[in-house]
């Protein structure tokens, strides 16, 4: 709930709001995960991805890229404990976002690449979210244009499919206007 209240926070108040009680929180299971019992373990490894994916995110909105860094790998760690392999794409999705505004090409479609060809079955919504990185990462490389727009038609007809099985996963802000 805290979590849900911190998206909400940061939404209409900004990440400087929301991020202590994130940091709180992650800290928290940081400090505990090891004490569990094995059978919460998983679980609260997989929430603690989901907050450090969301911390990582605050501080790409605050233009802190080290710090951002440091939670997308912090998440990315916590959601291979907690083998959730579709936590795991999404995270390379994040961190290829995260080149593109470093104008670091070759990281870009390396990352999209792989968050396209995992072992893991992301949300619709998601995978038309990396295709378009992947279109956007082929355009970076001076790849002919017969290609990005290749690879872009198949993110809008996945988009079209995906507004028919809706699902909020990841919390994904991508709509018409992103793709």
């Amino acid at each position: 709930d805290q979590f849900g209240q911190c998206k909400a926070a940061d939404g209409s108040l900004g990440p400087n709001k929301a991020l202590p009680l994130v940091l709180g929180i992650l800290g928290a299971i940081q400090q505990h995960v090891a004490e569990v019992k094995p059978g919460v373990r998983g679980p609260l490894l997989a929430f603690g991805a989901e907050g450090a994916e969301f911390a990582g995110w605050l501080y790409r909105d605050l233009h802190d890229a080290p710090s951002a860094t440091f939670w997308y790998d912090r998440a990315m760690e916590w959601a291979q404990a907690a083998n959730d392999t579709a936590m795991q794409g999404y995270i390379l999705l994040k961190k290829s976002q995260m080149a593109y505004e470093d104008r670091d090409a070759h990281r870009v479609a390396t990352l999209a690449t792989a968050a396209s060809q995992g072992p893991w079955q992301l949300p619709p919504r998601v995978r038309v979210e990396v295709i378009q990185q992947e279109a956007r990462g082929l355009a970076m490389l001076g790849e002919p244009i017969t290609a990005v727009e290749r690879t872009m038609d198949a993110a809008r007809r996945l988009f079209t499919d995906a507004q028919l099985n809706d699902r909020p996963e990841f919390g994904t802000y991508f709509d018409a206007g992103a793709l």
